[in-house]
Order: structure tokens, then sequence, then C-alpha cells
């Protein structure tokens, strides 16, 4: 029985190491745009509460200096939102640019990987048909012998 070899194996393996690279890096900006996501969602509160904070001042009639204070402070809360919002944005756009190199890399993997499925299932045919066509000869060669010793 003659063993079966899938020329494509080197290029099968470096696309499964590839597949797996794409994983990893999904993985890692998956953690990345959670955690983008998490400051997001940190500065949009302290807005939000700095902005209740600076009403509630407005409401009490505090000193111009204050009033002045919590507008600067307000605007600089609106800018870390801001920028945390873009980050938070340009993160989510990379993990999805990772998750569809990974599903590039899976179709690749899956590709070679139906290639050596139908491989093999064409060599164990080949095998089959060889087996049966030993088997065959096997049986003529029984046959020719049994004519030859029976006498006629």
């Amino acid at each position: 029985m003659a063993r079966f070899i899938f020329r494509p194996q080197p290029a099968l393996d470096l696309r499964r190491r590839e597949e797996e690279a794409a994983q990893l890096a999904v993985s890692a900006a998956r953690v990345v745009s959670e955690r983008a996501a998490q400051f997001f969602a940190d500065a949009q509160a302290a807005f939000e509460a700095g902005s209740a904070r600076a009403a509630a001042l407005d409401a009490a009639g505090g000193s111009i200096t204050d009033v002045i204070w919590h507008r600067n402070w307000i605007r600089s809360l609106r800018r870390e939102l801001v920028r945390t919002e873009a980050n938070a944005e340009d993160r989510r756009v990379q993990l999805e640019a990772a998750e569809q190199a990974l599903l590039v890399a899976r179709e690749r993997v899956k590709a070679l990987e139906r290639l050596k499925e139908r491989a093999v299932a064409a060599h164990q045919e080949r095998e089959r048909r060889e087996e049966q066509r030993a088997m065959n000869d096997l049986a003529t060669l029984r046959f020719a012998i049994r004519q030859r010793s029976e006498p006629s």
C-alpha cells in the first residue's frame, strides 16, 4: 500500500499558522477595543457628572470665578469625550479589519483542507481499485490453476 503524500502540506501548515496569527490579532484587537470603549464610557460618565455639577453650581449662584473654572473644566471633559470616542471608533474599525482578515485566513485554510480531503479520497479510491485488481488477478490465477489441475 502506497503512502499518501499531500504535496501542498507546507502551504497548508503556513496557512494554519497565518490563521492562528489572525486569531491572536483578533483577540488583541478585541481587548484594545473593549478597553477603548470602557474609556469612552468613563469619559461620558465624567462629562455627564461634570455637566450636572456645573448646572447645580449655576443654579446655586456661585462666584464668577467658579463658573468660569467649571466651564473650562467642562470643555476639557468634552475634549476628552471626543478624543476617547474617536479612539474607540478607531479601535472598533481595527477590530473589524482583524476579524475580516481572520475570515480570509480561515477560508484559505478550508480551501486547502478540502483539497487535501479530496486528494485523500482519491488516494483511497486508487488503493481500493489496486487491491480489487490484485484480488481479481489472484482469483483468475486460482481459477486457471484449478482448470489445469482438473482432469478433463
